[in-house]
């Protein structure tokens, strides 16, 4: 029993103390505040005011994540509740004067970078709050990247195409939103490594025939099989000027094939060990990697 009077004693004494603590001017314990919370209150909220009747004031903004330099693009604040007006301050030093009823706004900005416009939400009773968007605005495209890969978007469809090695065939899927569906399945015999588009058809090399197959993805046209040398196990293929290129991991050379309805070997070209991907550059040179460095 003194035990347990000793136990129940200090139990007393620790309440008496926190009891204290809690007491208005007693605690000396620092209250624990997320600073990025009490950033985000400070830049979003206003000093307390009257909730105006109806929705609460909530400020949120969409824009494009992407524009090209000098192009108009829409700042949108509707879905926002709560508010009578709206202002906007685009970014770049540039901002409406005074608020307005409507929620859209139209801003070019003139130079690349990275812009984050602030949309100001008020209120019937004068209250605001804050919602950012951000916009990456570049130059325009004056490249389009090429090269060769295990996996291509079809140009001008909603439709990407994808190698399948095991099973030597190309899957076409569809997409519709966030969800893909399977279109068709190309066979392609020969253990196709890598493929890329030319025109509405598909460049698809075959090592294990020594082929270069070209597929129709829409299965319009029959597939065409253009032979290789022997043992040159291409490996990837693309489409440079007036030639289809192809490199032969197995020869360590680049064949150049007439890029025609009937594609024929035009040249080789040697000194590649082990060459496999294509990629072709802006100033119209072609990268070739290949799978493992010389010995040295």
């Amino acid at each position: 029993m003194r035990g347990d009077r000793g136990g129940l004693a200090a139990a007393a004494l620790l309440l008496g103390l926190l009891a204290a603590g809690c007491e208005g001017g007693g605690d000396s314990r620092p209250d624990l505040v997320d600073t990025a919370d009490a950033r985000d209150a400070s830049e979003t909220t206003a000093p307390d005011a009257p909730d105006a009747p109806g929705a609460p004031l909530l400020a949120a903004a969409t824009a494009p994540a992407y524009a090209v330099v000098g192009a108009q693009l829409t700042l949108d604040g509707s879905p926002s509740t709560g508010a009578a007006l709206y202002l906007w301050d685009f970014g770049d030093g540039r901002a409406w004067d005074t608020p307005r009823e409507s929620p859209l706004a139209t801003v070019a900005y003139p130079t690349p970078g990275r812009y984050k416009p602030v949309l100001t939400a008020i209120a019937p009773g004068g209250q605001r709050r804050t919602a950012q968007v951000s916009v990456a605005v570049t130059r325009p495209l004056v490249f389009a990247p090429l090269h060769s890969s295990t996996v291509a978007w079809l140009p001008g469809t909603e439709r990407a195409a994808v190698v399948s090695h095991d099973a030597s065939e190309l899957t076409v899927v569809q997409r519709d939103g966030a969800a893909f569906s399977v279109v068709t399945r190309l066979s392609a015999p020969g253990g196709p490594r890598t493929l890329t588009p030319w025109g509405d058809r598909l460049l698809v090399p075959c090592p294990d025939d020594d082929l270069l197959r070209i597929l129709d993805p829409s299965g319009a046209a029959s597939p065409i099989a253009v032979p290789l040398p022997r043992g040159s196990r291409p490996y990837a293929a693309l489409p440079v000027g007036p030639y289809l290129a192809v490199s032969l991991q197995g020869t360590g050379q680049l064949a150049l094939l007439t890029a025609s309805d009937s594609p024929a070997l035009h040249s080789l070209i040697g000194d590649l060990p082990d060459a496999r991907g294509l990629a072709l550059l802006p100033d119209g040179r072609l990268a070739v990697t290949r799978w493992r460095s010389p010995d040295a």
